[in-house]
């Protein structure tokens, strides 16, 4: 519609580390006019998922290996999620 304004649709990624994850960023890239990732979940990649999430400026993040709880790079993720926008 021309001159209507649009929200962005707003997306959370479940497994945003595997194929069907990453190519749902890729998607996101590419139209980010549109879309917009509001939430990112993994099971064990916590570094990528730090990437992702300073890529995209996302605070809600989700681990799914109980396992990793107690991971230093957990509380950087916890610390984070308080913050906006995401430290780079």
């Amino acid at each position: 519609m021309k001159g209507v304004l649009m929200a962005k649709r707003r997306i959370a990624v479940l497994g945003s580390t595997g194929s069907i994850g990453t190519q749902t960023l890729d998607v996101v890239r590419q139209h980010g006019d549109k879309l917009e990732i509001v939430g990112l979940a993994v099971n064990s990649s916590l570094d990528v998922l730090l990437t992702q999430a300073r890529e995209f400026g996302v605070r809600h993040l989700a681990v799914g290996n109980a396992a990793l709880a107690n991971d230093p790079r957990c509380d950087e993720a916890r610390a984070s999620c308080g913050r906006w926008p995401f430290p780079r």
